[in-house]
């Protein structure tokens, strides 16, 4: 038996809960016929219950650090919303284009939601 497994629509975010489906052809010995499984990318790669701590730092133009913390969340835009970035940009009357905002990905934890 020969299996050919091609990748159909990858449109996926490594972090995201995107579907993914794949087409596999099976050859047995008298015939062949095809077979689709549908499974999201984390749980093919065993994510689905994993959070990642991020370190979030914001900087601005005149060299100041006006936040550097370490959150966890599910995804980049989650860690961002956790450690207040637009409240603080707010508070100091800044937009994102007069700051650089860093956001970096420091490990990864199990977690059981």
């Amino acid at each position: 038996m020969h299996i050919n497994r091609t990748q159909n629509s990858v449109r996926s975010n490594f972090k995201d809960y995107c579907t993914n489906m794949y087409q596999t052809e099976v050859y047995p010995w008298n015939g062949y016929g095809d077979v689709t499984t549908v499974g999201t990318f984390q749980q093919q790669k065993g994510l689905a219950d994993m959070t990642f701590l991020y370190e979030v730092i914001i900087i601005s133009k005149e060299e100041e650090i006006l936040l550097e913390t370490k959150v966890t969340a599910k995804d980049e835009e989650n860690a961002k919303f956790k450690a207040e970035v637009y409240d603080t940009l707010r508070k100091n009357r800044l937009t994102p284009d007069d700051v650089t905002i860093i956001t970096r990905q420091l490990g990864s934890v199990k977690t059981n939601s």
